[in-house]
């Protein structure tokens, strides 16, 4: 029997005003904020109102990345500058400045401080929650300017992603390593194995990392505890699995990694072993962002479509098109 056709959905609502490529979205209960790193703006609307333009305004930030962080937004600037822009009062409460390039992954600790990795090879600590406080810290509620309490230095190339494991720190980077930090700013572990750029870097189960790479392969690495910590190699490759083509998007979901290809398609593998589960086909461009939720992944791509995928059984379930140009996140 031929495979279903994906059901067609349309938009419910429309959200217009940026006049330029959206970038990021960030959803709270009331406001939808969209940023784009094309002219720099974030852009608010108020959510459920018919005309959500009337309310919508726009605060040029400089942007070029949008996190989250308790009641703020991560403005990542095009001056290598970091926006703490505060959620409630719609106002930057604090500027971030140590980093000599633009930054490229954001991660926040269990103390609330904030993490940020760069294209200068450098990840610097800051901690931000005196800033962002109701009374705005030592500056009474003015904008503070906040120089890193820490920097981890040792990669010799632009740190690409990082994620915690093992309650320690670990980074990727072009250098073709990746790195094992303490909250101190030690590295105490190089992780060698890939052969080109480290592109993507994903913990699963606090033992185990992900990664994917410019040589065209997922590394499935195992990651010893501290208590177990001793001699030169302590996270150990236990798999390397060949892919389709180049990474463009790695996530990782329940027992399973999702990278999408230079192909245009998503494959999934199981983590502890790298078998091959599911291959996703039907998109025609670069595909630039997942989501799960449930068991169901959305895809976002360059070909101007959102798919909804069963993961199950790899089917397309249904097919979001309204965009006419590609979607970004």
């Amino acid at each position: 029997m031929a495979d279903e056709e994906p059901t067609q959905v349309s938009p419910k609502m429309t959200f217009e005003g940026n006049g330029a490529s959206i970038t990021n979205v960030f959803l709270t209960p009331n406001w939808l904020y969209c940023g784009s790193n094309e002219d720099g703006t974030l852009r608010s609307f108020r959510v459920g109102k018919k005309d959500a333009k009337s309310e919508s305004k726009s605060y040029d930030l400089q942007l070029k990345g949008l996190y989250h962080h308790s009641s703020a937004l991560v403005v990542l600037r095009a001056d290598h500058k970091v926006s703490m822009w505060s959620l409630g009062e719609k106002r930057v409460r604090a500027t971030l400045s140590g980093h000599q390039k633009w930054i490229t992954s954001v991660l926040v600790t269990e103390s609330g401080a904030l993490l940020t990795a760069s294209a200068d090879n450098t990840v610097c600590l800051w901690e931000v929650d005196g800033a962002l406080s109701g009374d705005g810290g030592p500056n009474g509620g003015r904008q503070s300017t906040i120089k890193p309490a820490l920097t981890f230095k040792g990669h010799t190339d632009t740190i690409t992603a990082m994620v915690f494991c093992r309650q320690d720190l670990f980074t990727s980077s072009a250098d073709k390593t990746l790195r094992r930090w303490t909250l101190g700013g030690k590295c105490i572990e190089e992780i060698k194995g890939h052969e080109n750029w480290v592109l993507a870097l994903h913990s699963y189960d606090d033992k185990m990392l992900v990664s994917t790479s410019r040589d065209q392969t997922m590394r499935l690495w195992t990651v010893a505890s501290r208590k177990k910590f001793g001699g030169r190699k302590n996270t150990k490759c236990h798999k390397v699995v060949e892919l389709p083509g180049l990474p463009h998007f790695l996530k990782v979901y329940r027992t399973a990694a999702y990278v999408a290809t230079s192909d245009n398609n998503i494959t999934s593998y199981e983590i502890k072993t790298g078998k091959k589960l599911q291959v996703f086909e039907g998109h025609t461009g670069k595909v630039r962002s997942l989501v799960f939720v449930n068991y169901a992944m959305w895809s976002a791509s360059a070909d101007r479509a959102i798919r909804k995928w069963n993961t199950t059984n790899g089917k397309c379930c249904s097919l979001y098109a309204g965009h006419s140009k590609a979607v970004n996140s």
